[in-house]
């Protein structure tokens, strides 16, 4: 899968020092993550809609929700909600 990925960024004028240029690039780049993140995950979701049943392999499931989950990645911690969906066939629920 390719993504295109656009960031727009408020960057001031000026920095007091190097280092306060580097904790601006830390910063917006974590932040960048934690929402680049979270709409992948809220995409996974939409395409999850024709999700099989892990348990059976029904291919007719509805949506339940979701739970909340907080990911620790490489670089920052993720909140994130994960979608659940119920098989239609045999009943039974499951995560994404």
């Amino acid at each position: 899968m390719k993504k295109t990925v656009t960031v727009t960024l408020d960057v001031p004028d000026d920095f007091e020092s190097f280092s306060a240029l580097e904790r601006f690039v830390r910063d917006a780049g974590r932040q960048w993550q934690r929402d680049l993140c979270e709409q992948l995950t809220l995409e996974r979701g939409v395409a999850g809609e024709n999700a099989e049943c892990p348990h059976c392999g029904g291919s007719a499931t509805i949506g339940k929700g979701s739970r909340p989950r907080h990911l620790k990645t490489q670089l920052s911690e993720v909140d994130v909600s994960v979608p659940r969906r119920q098989c239609r066939t045999c009943g039974r629920s499951f995560f994404l």
